[in-house]
């Protein structure tokens, strides 16, 4: 189960959507209407017909159309000739509306007068839902655990000190060496340098999944966005402070959640619990739904009711403030960053722990750690 802001363009033409499945299409840029941003939720972040009914956006039940290949189409000699450069698409429907999406930024239209697309039923990987993976120390009352440790009734520690019961927990493993180029590219977990995004932010290079939200406390925030502190997906800080690890043989993600969206440390990192929100269950496959029947109605309802724990920026937002970070960076700041690659080459594997390290428990036996934060 994740969800993630996507930007989609409306396509407004008189192709049905066997007709765009047809083989190769050329669609007019007026067959399009102005993008949109809206929450798409699913399963396990790969759409395919599987997810018809199930997954939604913005709210309403997908009905998967299919991906492939957009290129840009120029007009020469009166024909219409794909020329530039090809960019993945995905094509869905919801609500009645059938929507492009493209999952590495927009098309160069620069002097285009059409889109040229050629997709098929193929399932595509949008994203990896918000999970943390083996071997992070999460922040718990008296000190940290791993994040596998966790357990429903278990407790765990806030940025402001505050302790938040786990009433679920969920893990999945996916084999990335069996994935096509794209698909490895989207599932495979960043790798975010030590000392990022300030001292100890994280303290030792940590590894999220690409959709899981951070929280960014910086002045460019407040410049762009009129906050100073902002969540803002792990994805965005690929390249600059991070790095995509495709080349794993497979990861294992796992999910926290708690009554509320909650902003823990992750190895001193600010990053997020599990955001059920009112839509997700619906997006939750049998298994996952199974699972999930562990946690009383009661508080199930709350977490559904839960609201974001900070504002959160899109991929495209987040991006925008890194890059303006890298622009104007403070000196020191901008050492850490320049170090980190060679950092995270020393540090490739998560240092051992002793293996009595385990979670706070619910009420008064909480056991303590020897070690402090």
């Amino acid at each position: 189960m994740g969800s993630a802001n996507i930007d989609v363009e409306p396509y407004l033409g008189a192709l049905a959507a066997l007709d765009l499945l047809s083989g190769t299409q050329t669609l007019v840029l007026g067959s399009f209407g102005a993008e949109v941003n809206a929450e798409l939720i699913d399963s396990d972040g790969i759409l395919s017909t599987s997810d018809d009914g199930i997954s939604t956006f913005n709210g309403n039940p997908v009905t998967y159309i299919g991906s492939g290949t957009a290129t840009p189409g120029v007009d020469v000699a009166g024909i219409t000739v794909p020329i530039g450069t090809t960019v993945d698409l995905v094509v869905f429907e919801a609500g009645g509306q059938i929507f492009f999406h493209y999952p590495a930024g927009d098309l160069d239209l620069t002097a285009a007068i059409a889109v040229v697309i050629d997709i098929d039923s193929t399932a595509y990987p949008i994203f990896a839902p918000a999970c943390f993976t083996p071997g992070t120390l999460i922040r718990i009352p008296g000190g940290e655990c791993l994040v596998e440790s966790l357990r429903p009734g278990d407790y765990i520690e806030d940025v402001d000190g505050k302790a938040h019961e786990v009433i679920w927990t969920y893990s999945r493993t996916i084999q990335l060496d069996t994935l096509d180029d794209s698909s490895r590219h989207r599932l495979a977990p960043i790798r975010i340098f030590a000392d990022a995004l300030g001292p100890g932010r994280p303290r030792r290079d940590i590894h999220l999944s690409q959709q899981h939200l951070v929280r960014v406390k910086s002045a460019k925030a407040e410049v762009l966005y009129g906050m100073d502190e902002v969540l803002v997906p792990a994805r965005a800080l690929n390249h600059a402070f991070g790095r995509v690890e495709r080349d794993l043989e497979s990861v294992t993600y796992i999910h926290v959640l708690c009554a509320g969206h909650v902003i823990v440390r992750a190895e001193g990192l600010a990053t997020e619990t599990l955001f059920l929100g009112p839509e997700a269950i619906r997006a939750m496959s049998p298994y996952q739904l199974a699972a999930l029947r562990q946690v009383s109605p009661a508080r199930l309802r709350r977490a559904q009711e839960m609201t974001r724990a900070a504002p959160t920026l899109t991929l495209r937002e987040g991006q925008l403030l890194v890059l303006e970070m890298i622009a104007n960076p403070r000196p020191a700041q901008d050492r850490r960053r320049m170090a980190g690659p060679a950092r995270a080459d020393r540090r490739r594997a998560p240092r051992p722990l002793p293996a009595d390290r385990a979670p706070a428990r619910r009420k008064n036996n909480l056991r303590r750690e020897t070690r402090r934060a």
